[in-house]
């Protein structure tokens, strides 16, 4: 029960302040709507990009293309200086977006983007907010293609080094051509010689080809060498504390794997000169063991090398570059150990030579330093072209995976969703508000609240449009009966003979609820008189349709005789003084004596006299007539009369002496009213 009071009693809190509710709630969904309309809309365009991790073959030798970690390629994502390469890739391609136009446009990219990896994935996505959807399109799609152009430059620029170095190299090398065939020329003119005599062909046919094969392997170390001296030069340019390369292996196992490819390229060697085919049994066996040989002796210097070197910087590539070192010294060695094993059978052929003329040795010599330089410079065209197609054919580590396309909705503002949370939002300050509202208001709300106070409730008045009682059988006429009722035992021992009947505060209906009071009474066959005693701002003769030219005002300041004052009404035992003209002194003639003497002469010739008194808070003359009348009646109404001016009214009553009976709420709603039938049940079982 008392859970079902409480319920009832936060929906009369709501109804009484639905104003506020309404206009708290309304706002705020306004308030929504407007900053959803006016908000700029923000759209979302998304890319993604795969880093791939790929192997680029230039030549017999490999550069690895390791991709950078993806936190490194997200870090280059986001600097000033990739934004830089955007904003000018943008600017080429002709787009007019106004950003693009100062030097701040790194910087708005730069706002405009979020760079985020996709976990355990090598996918990087790039979100992209801007304010128009072709701006977001072609932001993320602008980033997305630079940086797939940027990573091609990248890739790129480790082959084209050496395409440099090849193209440095090759002048050199045309010209030492040149001049050996010109020594060659020169000396067949001179000495008029054509060839080497066929006196020892076999020996010399074997010494020629012993040292075509050992110009071949010092073309090849040359050119080796000279790039391990440009990538060793690279690699200090990138990174100035990497240590000093091994220069020479003195590891025992190495040194007995080398010894024993010499021995083998010997034997190979010797085989070949006595004129074995490639396809004998025996060069097959020994090729094998040259192979497997090269391969444990490549493995032994790479293990010692890295042991050695120092790794550095792992951002650009010169990872990349300490291998190529190490592959080309592992080269060289091999290389410097087939050359070791072809001067042992040279040096053995050439005591041989020596005994031919001189004149042949000396057109050997130059022949061979002729092929010799021939074979460095087929060696650098071969090597070149390579590195020319590998370049071009170097597409980077970069795959768009994903390009953004067209947004049609914003990201933001999401109506739904901020309406939403506008109807949410409204609901509960409309709430708060009404409680708020409800703490700070100081009138009386509630019929409870009086009885709190402990004052006495004479009765009620239900609201009506109509407030004038006009039959007996309406629910007003009622509710009006049931105070007369109460009224009449109000006053435990006496007959109630006279009554004051004011308020708090003007306009809350005391004028009214006299004017039926004295009807009810009259209907009753009650002799009843209303005097009009508010002095300052009467109303109760329009209520009844009378002039109030003379009233008691005229009365007490001895104009006229009582019986002049006293006018009829339409009801037939209800009589009323009207207030006259008013005075000057109003709270001087309500205390005098002629004011006691006319209400003690009206108690003898009517059953009940009822006064109708100002507002107690604009005046004292309230609490004058309290002290002639039989008792004082306060009308209030609920939602405006303040429970702080009630109690004082009602203690400063109690302190001059009046009988103070108690209230009348005036104007209660049909739903409130009948709640409290208890008050009349009461007084009619009392009496």
């Amino acid at each position: 029960m008392h859970s079902e009071i409480d319920l009832r009693k936060y929906v009369r809190v709501f109804l009484r302040q639905k104003w506020i509710f309404v206009g708290v709630f309304l706002g705020i969904i306004a308030l929504t709507y407007l900053k959803t309309a006016l908000t700029v809309k923000v759209y979302v365009g998304t890319t993604k990009v795969l880093i791939k991790r790929t192997s680029t073959l230039l030549g017999e030798s490999q550069i690895l293309e390791e991709a950078f970690g993806i936190d490194t390629n997200c870090e280059i994502l986001r600097s000033r200086g990739f934004m830089e390469k955007v904003a000018s890739a943008m600017r080429d391609q002709k787009l007019n977006f106004s950003f693009l136009q100062g030097s701040t446009a790194p910087d708005i990219l730069l706002q405009r983007a979020i760079i985020t990896p996709l976990r355990e994935s090598d996918i990087i996505q790039i979100v992209v907010h801007s304010y128009t959807p072709q701006e977001v399109v072609n932001i993320a799609n602008s980033i997305a293609e630079t940086f797939k152009n940027y990573s091609v430059e990248i890739a790129r620029a480790k082959i084209t080094e050496t395409r440099k170095f090849i193209e440095a190299e090759m002048p050199a090398a045309i010209e030492k051509l040149k001049d050996a065939e010109d020594s060659l020329r020169i000396f067949k003119e001179n000495e008029k010689l054509v060839s080497i005599s066929s006196g020892g062909s076999v020996l010399q046919e074997q010494a020629l080809r012993l040292k075509d094969k050992n110009s071949e392997l010092i073309a090849e170390i040359d050119t080796r060498e000279k790039e391990l001296e440009y990538t060793e030069e690279k690699l200090k340019e990138e990174n100035d504390k990497l240590a000093s390369y091994i220069v020479k292996v003195d590891n025992p196992s190495i040194t007995s794997l080398r010894s024993q490819l010499v021995r083998l390229e010997s034997e190979y060697s010797s085989y070949v000169l006595a004129g074995l085919e490639k396809g004998n049994p025996k060069l097959k066996a020994l090729e094998k063991k040259l192979e497997e040989l090269k391969s444990t002796l490549v493995s032994k210097v790479q293990t010692r090398s890295e042991e050695e070197i120092l790794m550095v910087d792992p951002l650009l590539y010169p990872q990349e570059l300490s291998k190529k070192i190490l592959d080309i010294r592992s080269d060289i060695f091999i290389l410097r150990a087939e050359k070791d094993a072809l001067d042992e059978r040279i040096s053995k052929v050439g005591e041989d030579v020596k005994k031919f003329p001189s004149k042949e040795y000396e057109i050997a010599a130059f022949e061979r330093i002729y092929k010799f330089n021939g074979a460095i410079y087929e060696k650098l065209v071969d090597r070149y072209e390579e590195a020319k197609l590998a370049e071009v054919g170097e597409i980077g580590n970069v795959i768009i995976v994903e390009y953004a396309t067209l947004p049609v909705i914003p990201e933001s503002p999401n109506p739904k969703l901020n309406m939403l949370l506008g109807l949410i939002f409204g609901f509960g300050l409309a709430i708060a508000s009404v409680f708020v509202k409800e703490y700070l208001d100081p009138s009386i709300k509630e019929i409870e609240d009086v009885e709190k106070a402990k004052i006495p409730i004479i009765g009620a008045v239900p609201f009506s449009s109509n407030p004038i009682v006009k039959d007996s059988i309406s629910p007003l006429a009622e509710a009006y009966n049931k105070l007369r009722v109460n009224l009449k035992f109000s006053k435990a021992g006496t007959k109630l003979r006279s009554v004051v009947i004011s308020s708090c505060n003007a306009g809350e209906g005391k004028s009214t609820i006299s004017s039926n009071i004295g009807i009810i009474y009259a209907k009753m066959d009650v002799k009843a008189i209303i005097i009009e005693a508010d002095l300052r701002k009467p109303s109760l003769h329009k209520i009844f349709k009378i002039h109030s030219k003379i009233g008691l005002s005229n009365y007490l300041v001895g104009e006229v005789e009582e019986k002049e004052i006293i006018q009829s009404t339409h009801e037939e035992n209800l009589s009323i003084i009207p207030a006259g003209h008013i005075p000057p002194n109003p709270g001087e003639l309500i205390d005098s004596e002629r004011m006691r003497t006319l209400v003690a002469g009206l108690k003898e010739r009517y059953d009940i006299v009822i006064i109708d008194s100002p507002p107690l808070v604009s005046c004292a003359d309230g609490f004058l007539l309290g002290t002639i009348a039989d008792g004082v009646i306060v009308v209030i109404e609920l939602g405006k009369t303040q429970r702080a001016a009630l109690s004082q009214m009602v203690s400063s009553f109690r302190s001059t002496g009046a009988s103070f009976l108690g209230v009348i709420p005036n104007r209660v709603r049909q739903s409130v009213y009948y709640r409290y039938p208890y008050y009349y049940k009461y007084y009619t079982a009392k009496s």
